[in-house]
């Protein structure tokens, strides 16, 4: 996680940021805004990090499990599809 600080900091090397010339920029509210949208993906990048654990969780155990069948891998494919 980073600070409203750091996100303030952040967000004045954005591409808007960079290139707007002759209008002054709030950054606090830059700040804020890079902040939000970073929590956002932060969120997002877990979610689909722990997706992919527990895939290969259940790969891994399937592996050396035999008698798993590959419906576990049909039924992930398809919840992930369904997104």
């Amino acid at each position: 996680m980073i600070t409203l600080d750091e996100a303030e900091k952040l967000a004045m090397e954005t591409d808007y940021a960079v290139k707007a010339v002759g209008e002054p920029i709030n950054t606090a509210d830059a700040g804020a805004f890079f902040f939000e949208g970073y929590k956002h993906a932060e969120t997002e990048l877990k979610q689909i990090a722990v997706d992919f654990a527990n895939y290969y969780a259940d790969m891994v155990m399937a592996a050396y499990n035999r008698d798993a069948d590959a419906d576990l891998f049909n039924i992930f494919l398809a919840e992930r599809s369904g997104k």
